[in-house]
């Protein structure tokens, strides 16, 4: 039951283009701010 509730939240995803638009956007947004956020944080600069 799980599985086909899961899946058709996967099609109305897949369907809908803003919405995918916006969830790839936030996606890509989380990624560069775990990335960043430890170089914030560092005591010694990389570069000099």
């Amino acid at each position: 039951m799980s599985n086909n509730n899961s899946s058709n939240k996967h099609e109305i995803v897949e369907k809908n283009v803003g919405l995918m638009a916006i969830l790839t956007v936030f996606a890509i947004s989380f990624g560069a701010l775990v990335e960043i956020t430890p170089l914030m944080f560092q005591k010694t600069p990389l570069c000099r």
